[in-house]
């Protein structure tokens, strides 16, 4: 069962797609550009225990795949086919799809834990920001773990107010950020209908603070009737047409 309407969740979707896939499409190639390669000790992940999806990986999903405990199994979706091509080749416990945060091409409640690691801030809209939110959560188990942290810093750089947030342009491109505080984050977490377990900062280089800040939420799905989200023991593409 969706929190959520299957008719509103389209609309919504058609809206984002509309009204942001310029900016959208244009971030995605910015970090084709330029390689990340983020090691996340900093951040206090769950154990990636069971089936892991990690939504937009990006060249993250690199270490996270070098990282996965045995017996466990590791999705990365991206928009990028190039990035999931260099992430994913050889790893047999990793599995890549090229698909999208906003219409996660997943059947309900198939995995234990779900990774939205530097992403929501580049998704510009705040009922965009939602969907994908959403659709994590219709992906997660019952009792299932989400975490996700946004970018944090300081002050932006040749920055443009664009809707919600900023154009940041550099020599690799042009990508968009909203700014989130903590409260915020916390807030759009919970209205989704998951239970907020911890939230914080964590800086990743301590020789760049301002620039190296981010925010992060762990939050649990707890379903009233636990039969409605099985935990499901292999992925299953869902069929959105």
């Amino acid at each position: 069962m969706r929190s959520y309407s299957a008719e509103n969740e389209k609309g919504i979707y058609e809206k984002c797609l509309s009204g942001y896939r310029s900016i959208i499409d244009e971030t995605v190639r910015y970090f084709s550009r330029r390689v990340y390669r983020f090691k996340w000790k900093k951040i206090p992940l769950p154990e990636l225990r069971g089936l892991v999806l990690d939504v937009g990986s990006g060249y993250t999903g690199e270490w996270l795949s070098s990282n996965i405990p045995a017996g466990s199994r590791l999705v990365l979706l991206d928009l990028n086919p190039t990035v999931l091509e260099k992430t994913c080749n050889g790893k047999p416990s990793v599995i890549c799809i090229v698909g999208d945060a906003l219409r996660l091409p997943f059947i309900d409640a198939a995995f234990t834990r779900v990774l939205m690691l530097a992403l929501l801030h580049h998704i510009p809209g705040d009922e965009c920001r939602r969907l994908a939110l959403k659709e994590a959560y219709r992906a997660l188990a019952n009792e299932g773990i989400l975490t996700a942290t946004v970018w944090s810093p300081s002050s932006l750089p040749s920055k443009t107010p664009l809707h919600d947030g900023f154009i940041i342009t550099d020599d690799f491109g042009t990508r968009f950020v909203h700014l989130f505080d903590k409260e915020s984050l916390v807030s759009l977490v919970s209205s989704i209908g998951l239970t907020v377990l911890e939230a914080g900062f964590f800086i990743e280089n301590p020789r760049r603070p301002d620039a190296t800040t981010n925010i992060f939420v762990k939050a649990e799905k707890r379903c009233v009737d636990k039969n409605s989200h099985p935990k499901s023991p292999s992925i299953r593409i869902h069929d959105h047409r």
